[in-house]
């Protein structure tokens, strides 16, 4: 009977010091419960910067309008030497750069 209440109480000692020294290193682990704080109080927090809107694409005309054409033509037995000078006209803000197309029949000859 002794032997039995000593290795009860040592089992019980045991017990209490396994729990005692577990509920120690749970109570080391800190749990933050957020609150809302006085707006006096509390810090400002790091301001985020303001949002760059992004330009707007710039709406591009399907061709320029011509302002002025001079064309000066020479021909010479069967050569025919044209010069020609277009101004277009740019209606938007911008600077533009393009491609310059100029028709010609499939059968001409360019020097």
């Amino acid at each position: 009977m002794r032997t039995r209440k000593a290795s009860v109480f040592l089992l019980s000692a045991v017990f209490l010091i396994t729990a005692h020294a577990f509920t120690a290193s749970v109570r080391a682990q800190g749990v933050i419960v957020p609150r809302e704080c006085e707006p006096r109080r509390c810090p400002r927090p790091f301001p985020l910067p303001r949002p760059v809107p992004l330009p707007r694409p710039i709406p591009l005309p399907r061709a320029l309008p011509i302002k002025s054409i001079k064309i000066e033509t020479k021909i010479v037995g069967q050569v025919a030497t044209t010069h020609v000078e277009q101004i277009f006209r740019n209606d938007t803000d911008f600077t533009l750069e393009g491609t310059y197309f100029f028709p010609i029949p499939e059968t001409a000859s360019i020097q």
